[in-house]
């Protein structure tokens, strides 16, 4: 599983750029991959938040226990 995550909105002049714009949507983009690391099956969420705890929460409800997972975070 790689799993990262991603921002859904544009710039607004004079806003907050990147985490925490207030017009940005945080993603969690999951991919289970195969053991070729071919894509299977995909996951995207809305999350309320990036922090850590978001991310926890995400992960106790939809990966199994004792999955592998890779991330670039």
């Amino acid at each position: 599983m790689q799993v990262d995550d991603a921002y859904l909105g544009g710039e607004l002049p004079g806003g907050k750029r990147g985490r925490g714009s207030q017009n940005k949507t945080p993603l969690l983009a999951a991919v289970q991959v195969t053991a070729e690391g071919q894509p299977e099956v995909m996951k995207l969420s809305v999350l309320e938040g990036s922090s850590k705890a978001d991310v926890a929460r995400w992960a106790h409800q939809y990966l199994t226990p004792g999955s592998t997972v890779l991330s670039s975070t």
